[in-house]
């Protein structure tokens, strides 16, 4: 499940979250998607704000970790 923050942060920027993220906003801060994959979820997202990027906690980690570094995580 995927949500995109309510609040811009940098440079007017939105960021796309997965539900464990450990920066998640807040419920009512949030809003909920219904893609099931990242590429969905990022153009659902730019429906309601024009600039939306990948959280790189929760996302662009998991994208870049190798198996090897997921194994010994």
């Amino acid at each position: 499940m995927f949500f995109v923050g309510k609040k811009a942060r940098l440079q007017n920027t939105h960021y796309l979250h997965r539900s464990q993220c450990e920066i998640l906003p807040d419920i009512h801060a949030r809003i909920t998607l219904e893609a099931t994959k990242i590429e969905q979820a990022l153009v659902e997202a730019q429906n309601y704000f024009d600039v939306v990027k990948p959280c790189a906690l929760c996302i662009l980690q998991k994208q870049t970790a190798s198996p090897s570094r997921k194994a010994a995580l």
